[in-house]
């Protein structure tokens, strides 16, 4: 069941956008992804694997395989360092399911986004087409990237206002930069992705889970008088 929760708040769209901390598989790994994604890709429109430099790993040929074996239609795969923004948003316009998967989530910012306008969110988020980002790429939706390494924060594609995505982690309340981080800001939070959580966000904030995992989420100090 979607729950609609005022935190969460993509822009304008029928479609949704699914956060996955890993490569899944499809099949009865995964039974409520597999359903939800059937029920809401238009097969009508061929699907599209976004890259930024190869993705050639096993787990990422099964799950295109598998995708291929339940629609009976092959991904697409085109590498961005390859198209201008231009090119992109034309690919993405004929699409009914992108992927988005490989590379630094910095790099995507700076790819899709290179001169810090804000529009991707409009372009990419149309219709009723559903994006899945997996990986890495996760963390570089939301206002900021926050970089565990360095401890610090930079500009996201804000396709997640006042969020930061934290892959691969599931207690994001233990790093004290993030705690900082969210003293700071009020009103944002935090999206922590465990090992096998999958999170889609759709329009009007609703929000389901599509995994047995469950994402964590930290709200900023500002929430507790919301």
């Amino acid at each position: 069941m979607s729950d609609a929760v005022p935190a969460f708040l993509t822009p304008d769209s029928e479609g949704w956008l699914v956060l996955s901390n890993r490569i899944p598989r499809l099949g009865n790994e995964t039974p409520m992804l597999m359903e939800r994604m059937l029920a809401l890709v238009d097969l009508s429109y061929p699907p599209l694997c976004l890259t930024l430099g190869s993705i050639s790993s096993a787990d990422m040929d099964d799950f295109l395989d598998d995708y291929k074996t339940l629609t009976g239609i092959d991904v697409t795969i085109i590498d961005l360092w390859d198209l201008n923004y231009q090119e992109t948003i034309a690919a993405v316009s004929k699409a009914g399911f992108v992927i988005l998967a490989g590379g630094l989530a910095l790099d995507w910012v700076m790819q899709i986004d290179p001169e810090g306008l804000g529009n991707s969110a409009s372009d990419f988020l149309q219709k009723d087409r559903l994006i899945m980002a997996i990986g890495m790429i996760t963390a570089s939706l939301g206002s900021w990237v926050y970089s565990p390494e360095e401890g610090d924060t930079k500009p996201g594609l804000n396709w997640i206002p006042d969020a930061i995505v934290l892959p691969d982690q599931d207690a994001p309340m233990q790093d004290e930069n993030v705690r900082a981080w969210l003293t700071e800001h009020g009103r944002a939070y935090a999206i922590g992705l465990s090992h096998d959580a999958i999170f889609a966000l759709g329009s009007q904030g609703k929000v389901e889970v599509w995994s047995t995992a469950q994402p964590v989420i930290a709200l900023g100090k500002g929430w507790s008088a919301a």
